[in-house]
């Protein structure tokens, strides 16, 4: 019976917690969290962000929502190959996908967006 209990303990507590998940899973990141260390984060993540820039057809930046006009902008450059309508300076985003290298640096390769304010 003890074993028993202990075993339902342990699900429960894995249901709770997610049994090892990263804690990037399902979590919405700010512009700034990831802008240090863009490649420490490994697999796919959500990041929110208002569009600094787009080039319309498959490049695009963001920057932090809500930034102090005393602070400088730090901006991620985002690339999108999907079919969606690309965002448009100033729509507030949450873009899916990872981090990688380029010949230009860092880029962060859109899987997925969601125009969430505009």
């Amino acid at each position: 019976m003890k074993k028993l209990l202990c075993i339902i303990i342990v699900i429960t507590a894995c249901l709770f917690t997610g049994c090892g998940e990263s804690p990037e899973v399902g979590r919405i990141f700010d512009v700034t969290e990831v802008s240090d260390d863009p490649l420490s984060f490994t697999g796919s993540i959500t990041v929110n962000g208002v569009v600094a820039e787009s080039d319309g057809a498959a490049l695009f930046t963001i920057q932090q929502k809500n930034k102090s006009a005393c602070c400088a902008a730090i901006i991620i450059r985002a690339e999108y190959n999907g079919d969606n309508t690309m965002p448009k300076t100033l729509d507030e985003v949450n873009i899916t996908g990872t981090f990688a290298e380029d010949e230009h640096g860092v880029v962060f390769q859109v899987a997925d967006f969601v125009i969430v304010g505009g």
